[in-house]
């Protein structure tokens, strides 16, 4: 998502590797320049259990100040249930639960999936619910930006896990070449 956005990016995804509430999170990337202010509790109609508020990841592209120009709300679905959950299903709760207002930033949204979507009409109904989709197609040149944003000092979750992404894309070349 880092490499997605060219900037930040912070992982709400349950369980989440800090150990942090969505909150405690969302203040991080408030620090890294999100642009948007978290609440102090979670809003009035926030459900008790909800783990990560439906949304995996947030990123947004790198700028001097905030507010960025636009965020990034990201689904990580590995199931072939992937078409029916879509980050913009989860997002004004997401927002009315952990964030004091919108931002002036353009909200977008992205699902990233494991697998290769050939299907033409698949294709453009999944983008009409999900906005962008990653798949194992696109996703390796967003990972191979998001790779280069770690090693230069981004701010960005996750980034011990550089070592496994690489081999991943390593792995899907020989794949893709092969085919």
């Amino acid at each position: 998502m880092a490499g997605h956005a060219g900037g930040p990016a912070i992982s709400l995804g349950f369980p989440r590797e800090t150990k942090e509430s969505i909150l405690e999170a969302l203040r991080r990337a408030e620090g890294w320049g999100i642009g948007l202010k978290a609440r102090d509790t979670p809003g009035r109609d926030h459900q008790p259990r909800s783990k990560d508020g439906g949304i995996d990841v947030i990123a947004w592209p790198h700028q001097l100040r905030p507010p960025p120009a636009s965020i990034w709300f990201g689904q990580l679905a590995s199931g072939h249930n992937w078409v029916d959950k879509p980050a913009s299903l989860e997002y004004n709760q997401f927002m009315n639960d952990f964030f004091e207002d919108r931002g002036s930033g353009q909200h977008n949204f992205v699902t990233l999936i494991p697998f290769r979507i050939t299907d033409g009409h698949l294709w453009r109904r999944a983008s009409n619910q999900h906005g962008h989709i990653c798949d194992r197609f696109t996703t390796p040149k967003h990972a191979l930006v998001g790779i280069a944003l770690a090693r230069s000092g981004m701010n960005m979750d996750e980034a011990a896990n550089l070592a496994q992404l690489t081999g991943w894309i390593a792995d899907y070349r020989v794949f893709a070449l092969a085919a």
